[in-house]
């Protein structure tokens, strides 16, 4: 079971990036990434901001997809340079994810 549909991505998310080619794959991958860092633990009562961070994992997702961003770019002799972020791929999923779930409590990994 996935979180969100692609009238959820679009109508209440916003969503611009992932198009129906790539939906099915990124929100199952978006979705398995969310069970992952939340352990299992969703309820329904948090599933508004599960659905946002769903959302925002497959946007950065298809960014990843897609490579990495020109910074600059010459014709003579062919030469490119990127944009540097100095986050891994992880760190910005999770950081996508965090916007939304940070209130949650689904992130604590502590005792309780």
């Amino acid at each position: 079971m996935v979180y969100v549909d692609s009238t959820y991505y679009t109508n209440n998310y916003g969503g611009k990036l992932v198009k129906s080619d790539d939906f099915i794959r990124l929100s199952s991958m978006a979705t398995a990434y969310i069970n992952q860092i939340t352990m299992g633990r969703i309820t329904d009562d948090v599933i508004d901001p599960v659905k946002m961070a769903t959302c925002a994992v497959m946007d950065e997702l298809f960014k990843q997809e897609k490579g990495p961003e020109i910074a600059s770019e010459s014709a003579g002799k062919e030469s490119r340079s990127y944009v540097a972020s100095g986050k891994s791929n992880e760190q910005k999923l999770n950081e996508a994810a965090r916007v939304w779930l940070a209130s949650t409590g689904l992130l604590y990994r502590g005792l309780e």
